[in-house]
């Protein structure tokens, strides 16, 4: 179960920790819930479910939006973020060592390429949330 919270944290947070980092220090900003999804390409009620299990093992929190009483924001713990440093140099090296170090420089190159493809054939298959409000 562990492992799940921690892979489910680490590709969250990647988006989220590494979006909103202010550039005059490095304290991790909050991230709106429904942007992440839109980010991830899922859906929000998907990206929801993840962060309410990452929630009950105490690694994110929700917060709501001062500006805005209808915006979720999800935000680390502590304890996220000592899960986090603790795993994720883990899972870059097992990302590095299984795919990345087998590949020549022109294939990573191609790679990316047709990852980006796949994105934007992916996203509009998942209806952005704001999308969805509009048409209800």
């Amino acid at each position: 179960m562990m492992l799940i919270f921690m892979s489910g944290l680490s590709r969250m947070w990647g988006r989220v920790d590494g979006t909103t980092r202010d550039a005059s220090n490095s304290t991790p900003q909050r991230r709106c819930i429904t942007e992440l999804a839109d980010l991830m390409i899922t859906s929000r009620s998907g990206l929801s479910y993840q962060v309410a299990q990452l929630e009950k093992a105490g690694l994110l929190r929700r917060e709501t939006d001062a500006s805005d009483e209808r915006r979720a924001m999800v935000v680390i713990t502590e304890d996220g973020r000592r899960l986090l440093a603790k795993t994720a140099p883990g899972h870059v090296a097992a990302v590095r060592d299984g795919l990345i170090d087998l590949l020549t420089g022109e294939q990573v190159a191609q790679l990316a390429d047709i990852m980006d493809d796949v994105r934007t054939r992916l996203r509009p298959r998942v209806v952005p949330a704001a999308s969805r409000r509009k048409a209800t």
